[in-house]
């Protein structure tokens, strides 16, 4: 489902096409790690990355999790969403679930999964996109997703980590956040 266009991204297709065009084609890389926020801030940073996955592509992205767990899902780390077609603006978006679909729940609140669609939907229609919600508070917990994650690496998936990494802490605190977040990673 659509729960954030127009508010984190333009829901008019000639303005999304503004923003996520124009995309050319660079080096191939593994993994990115890209912020989420309002996409017309952080377009340029979505089209490098984009520029680097060549059409057809697995894209696993890695979507933090902004609020507590549901009680059917306390002690879980890893949640993904159920496979289907999302239609855009810009075209379709096939999603691919890669377990069960215990993370569709908390796609009307977490909007980075969605900050994706305009970008493989104009740039990588022949790819799937499989969401990966987490919610890791230790390195105990970023070690689990690490070992679900090596079952998916091939030489045909590109990585995306959407984080703000610090999120709306005091400013003392950020360096320390943002110091833990990549010592997860």
């Amino acid at each position: 489902m659509i729960y954030h266009s127009g508010i984190f991204y333009p829901e008019r297709e000639e303005a999304l096409r503004k923003l996520t065009e124009p995309i050319g084609q660079s080096k191939a890389h593994k993994a990115f790690i890209l912020p989420h926020m309002r996409l017309d801030f952080i377009a340029g940073l979505y089209r490098t990355a984009f520029a680097s996955i060549s059409d057809g592509r697995r894209i696993v992205a890695l979507l933090p999790l902004h609020r507590e767990l549901l009680s059917a899902d306390r002690g879980k780390k890893i949640l993904t969403s159920p496979s289907r077609i999302e239609k855009t603006p810009l075209g379709d978006v096939r999603i691919t679930s890669l377990g069960s679909s215990d993370g569709e729940t908390y796609e009307e609140e977490e909007y980075s999964l969605e900050l994706l669609y305009p970008f493989v939907a104009s740039h990588n229609p022949s790819s799937e996109l499989c969401p990966v919600f987490t919610r890791l508070e230790s390195s105990q917990d970023a070690k689990e997703l690490e070992s679900f994650l090596r079952t998916l690496d091939d030489d045909n998936t590109v990585f995306i980590v959407s984080s703000n990494m610090t999120g709306k802490l005091p400013e003392e605190q950020i360096a320390a956040e943002r110091d833990k977040v990549v010592e997860m990673l």
